[in-house]
């Protein structure tokens, strides 16, 4: 089902370019890829995930909307899309994570001494499911983020150069996360 000169294709909706990428249409699959897949994915915003499997994870679920896209449901393919690409992120993220959990390495990266930081403290304890479930519903993805680096022992500044932020953005999500995490545990 091609739909004639690839500059063509520029002008065709989301939604004609999904229907005849699952037609076979190599071309309108490339257009439509390059819309949803040629963006940086150096601030993944993911604890789990590095921006590699960051950008594996959105690729799959970007491939599975253009499969599975029905535009008969009335919903668009850019939210459609979207909904996929978020969900196969997170369900990767949240396999890491009991992964994670389940090999102990977390426990062992947030165990440091904690003196008066509520930060270290809050990831010094024992139960770390509590603290897990307290820092996913308290903070931010971005100050998520940076108390993992902390946790596992990481400096501002090679937070920094991992996550492509600036060291006072690091240093802002720290100082936010310390006291949110104060309020929350008293």
């Amino acid at each position: 089902m091609g739909i004639g000169g690839q500059s063509e294709y520029i002008n065709y909706s989301d939604d004609h370019l999904a229907i005849c990428a699952q037609n076979g249409d190599d071309v309108a699959f490339n257009v439509l890829a390059s819309r949803y897949l040629n963006k940086s994915y150096k601030h993944s915003n993911s604890a789990y995930l590095d921006s590699e499997d960051f950008a594996q994870e959105s690729m799959f679920g970007f491939l599975n909307a253009v499969r599975t896209f029905k535009k008969e449901k009335g919903v668009p393919f850019s939210a459609y899309a979207r909904v996929c690409m978020r969900n196969s992120i997170n369900t990767a993220a949240d396999i890491l994570s009991k992964e994670i959990r389940a090999d102990g390495d977390l426990d062992d990266a947030l165990s440091m001494e904690s003196g008066d930081d509520p930060l270290l403290k809050i990831l010094d304890t024992e139960h770390l499911n509590e603290v897990l479930c307290l820092c996913e519903t308290t903070l931010s993805e971005l100050e998520k983020t940076v108390v993992f680096f902390v946790a596992g022992g990481m400096s501002y500044k090679e937070i920094s150069e991992k996550s492509g932020m600036e060291i006072k953005t690091v240093d802002n999500a720290v100082q936010r996360a310390r006291k949110k995490l104060k309020k929350a545990i008293g």
